[in-house]
């Protein structure tokens, strides 16, 4: 966030010297700049700890998935908890219940991981 202050700092500095030396529109350039970089930290800070955390008890599978503001939470119970992969995404389903896991992980991640999941539950079985 400093880094981001100095940036918006300096570029509204050299917009004011700008406007002293009577270039107006370049001032409006540097506001404009603020404004964006701004908007991208606000952005970035907001969604900076997006993800999933998955909880598997010994009679629960709990996960929250959580962007940006919100959170939704989904709770199944191990035993009839399945693991589809399908194109690409990974998905945790029990009867109608259906959360997308993974989201934030590679490919070759998701892989491991939906491996890593399906053995997890298939003990719990």
């Amino acid at each position: 966030m400093l880094n981001l202050g100095a940036l918006v700092g300096v570029n509204l500095l050299i917009g004011i010297v700008f406007v002293w030396l009577g270039y107006p529109l370049v001032t409006v350039c540097c506001a404009l700049v603020s404004i964006a970089v701004v908007s991208a930290g606000l952005y970035y800070g907001l969604h900076a700890t997006d993800g999933e955390v998955l909880d598997l008890g010994p009679d629960m599978l709990r996960v929250e998935v959580h962007c940006g503001l919100t959170t939704h939470c989904a709770q199944f119970n191990p035993r009839w908890t399945r693991v589809e992969q399908r194109g690409g995404s990974v998905h945790l389903c029990s009867g109608r219940h259906r959360v997308e896991v993974g989201r934030y992980l590679s490919l070759a991640e998701r892989g491991r991981f939906a491996a890593d999941l399906g053995g997890a539950l298939a003990v719990r079985r």
